[in-house]
């Protein structure tokens, strides 16, 4: 072939594992090691090697990989003509060969201006990336190089690709959520609007309603009897009721009393209410004669209410000052909602009357305080998004409209208020079966991924509707991020799951718990004031600045965009939108 004239270059595709623990030098003698061994197949041409692995091809990307790094270190042809000055041109294809392709190369060969040294040019495809973030992928390409130049022998994982600016981008500026937490309880806030609008209507429930001067005193004589059986603050009630007015009732007389509720899903199967109540040991069971029998049997008393809670106490009037010295801090805890845990057994969350009264003046931020004047109340007690729906509304004083679940909206003649907040998949249900117009001024999304196809059906039914799609853990009270979407505005892809609510931080953490840059995946990590029953999580310089954080779930993150608020990446993830 010495004659043959052509271009013989061939790809070799070698897989090296990466340890974050071992040094760069020892990873660059492992890569020497493979490419030393892979020349005993130099000459298999890589169209064979994708043909015998047959991977699973796709027109959107290269096969085997997709970013490639070519380091040119030949010498440069010294061509010279006479009476002639000669330099390099570059000249562009107008297409990339591969998703990222960096070449690096003599700087003089790339520009002449650059000098001594080495320069590159990256190509990129323009259907994935902007020149922006390839910009800043080169910013910092260059700063790893600076930092193994300079320390070879340090462990990869040390590698810190964020410089100082976006550090405090992604650790302070976006999570600068500090406003005065409120030194208030529930029943405190629900006062202020019972001296506010007494004769206004507090709760619709079927064909019955009760207004704010009602429902306060219902709740008073709930309230009453529990003091006088024993509970008061740190002190756990046990609600088993249908949904109906009077659950509405027994939640508030419990928070009244001091009490934290703990909500019974009579649906639930035998042995899990039988561990929840074992679990978390109630003082006594709130519950009537029906639902009484479904539940385990246990040897905590029952309070068994019976068509209305009037009948248990004919006193009516405000809680005495004896009775008043059982009302509950702001640290006290206000309920304990089980979730399924992690491992398969359920876990007691406990959250507190001022992490609800931080939430609530979280959500009249976004909302309004106008925006709770009528709320469709459909989750079920035993999930924490109804603490939003009953308490939010009560305490700002709307409209709590009780239902069996979201699906009876798809069964009756219209609706018309200020919010509802539903699952997706359960509200496409109901656009797939509803009869006439849903006119809600505000539809919550939470629970799970929010894609612009569910949008555009949600606008198709009601085209003036403002979309919120919230997230949270329960452990961190119901929201902690939100993104609001505008009647008008344009939605591409999955709904990103927002920014931080006020006094709440989010942080995109790798492996060794150390901030992601903006566009890198990692995990979600969530900062509340005084989070209550949730471990602190270590390792990070700023992460913990405004309480504990938690992990939540195991959420893949990943940062990019312009507002620092977090997207989620398909079902199971997020990223953070960021520069």
């Amino acid at each position: 072939m010495t004659d043959l004239v052509g271009f013989f270059v061939n790809t070799w595709v070698l897989r090296v594992a990466v340890d974050s623990a071992v040094s760069f030098t020892r990873i660059l003698a492992q890569v020497k090691q493979k490419a030393l061994a892979a020349y005993a197949n130099q000459d298999a041409p890589f169209e064979l090697l994708v043909e015998l692995l047959n991977p699973v091809r796709s027109p959107a990307h290269h096969p085997l990989f997709q970013v490639m790094l070519a380091f040119q270190n030949n010498e440069s042809a010294n061509l010279s003509f006479p009476d002639a000055d000669l330099s390099w041109i570059p000249v562009s294809t107008g297409t990339s060969r591969m998703d990222l392709f960096f070449n690096i190369a003599d700087a003089s060969s790339v520009d002449a201006e650059l000098g001594s040294g080495w320069g590159g040019l990256v190509e990129y495809a323009t259907d994935l990336f902007d020149l922006g973030t390839v910009e800043t992928l080169v910013a910092r390409f260059v700063r790893v190089l600076d930092q193994v130049v300079a320390d070879p022998d340090g462990c990869v994982g040390s590698i810190d690709l964020l410089d100082e600016t976006e550090r405090q981008l992604v650790l302070k500026a976006w999570n600068d959520t500090a406003v005065p937490v409120p030194h208030t309880t529930i029943p405190e806030l629900f006062a202020r609007q019972v001296e506010r609008v007494p004769d206004a209507v507090a709760v619709v429930c079927g064909d019955r309603s009760l207004t704010y001067a009602e429902l306060d005193r219902e709740s008073n004589r709930l309230a009453r009897v529990l003091i006088s059986r024993g509970v008061g603050p740190e002190t756990v009630v046990a609600v088993a009721l249908p949904r109906s007015a009077d659950l509405i009732v027994a939640l508030l007389g419990v928070l009244k009393a001091g009490g934290a509720y703990l909500p019974i899903d009579p649906g639930y199967p035998s042995d899990r209410l039988e561990f929840m109540l074992t679990d978390a040991a109630p003082l006594v069971i709130i519950t009537d004669q029906v639902t009484a029998q479904s539940l385990p049997d246990t040897a905590t008393p029952r309070l068994v209410i019976d068509q209305r809670v009037g009948a248990l106490d004919p006193v009516a009037e405000s809680l005495t000052d004896s009775e008043n010295r059982c009302r509950p801090h702001p640290d006290n805890l206000a309920y304990l909602i089980y979730t399924s845990g992690s491992t398969g057994t359920p876990k007691g969350v406990a959250i507190t009357h001022r992490n609800v009264a931080s939430n609530v003046g979280a959500v009249a931020a976004i909302l309004g305080e106008d925006g709770l004047s009528r709320v469709l109340a459909s989750t079920s007690t035993a999930f924490d998004v109804s603490v939003f729906e009953i308490f939010a509304t009560l305490c700002l004083g709307g409209i709590v409209e009780l239902v069996r679940d979201v699906l009876v909206l798809s069964e009756q003649d219209g609706w018309s208020g200020s919010v509802v907040s539903t699952v997706p998949s359960a509200f496409v249900e109901v656009l797939d079966n509803v009869r006439t117009p849903i006119n809600a001024d505000t539809v919550v999304y939470i629970g799970e991924a929010l894609t612009s196809a569910v949008i555009a059906r949600t606008r198709a039914l009601n085209p003036d509707a403002r979309v919120v799609n919230g997230y949270g853990p329960t452990e961190a009270t119901v929201f902690v991020t939100a993104f609001a979407v505008g009647a008008g505005d344009e939605v591409v892809g999955d709904v990103p799951i927002g920014s931080p609510l006020a006094n709440v931080q989010v942080y995109v953490l790798g492996a060794a718990l150390e901030p992601v840059p903006v566009g890198v995946v990692g995990e979600l990590y969530v900062g509340v004031f005084r989070l209550v029953g949730v471990s602190r999580s270590g390792g990070v310089d700023g992460v913990a600045v405004c309480g504990r954080s938690v992990r939540a779930g195991g959420v893949s993150v990943v940062s990019h965009g312009g507002s620092g608020a977090v997207d989620r990446i398909g079902g199971a993830g997020v990223r953070r939108a960021g520069r």
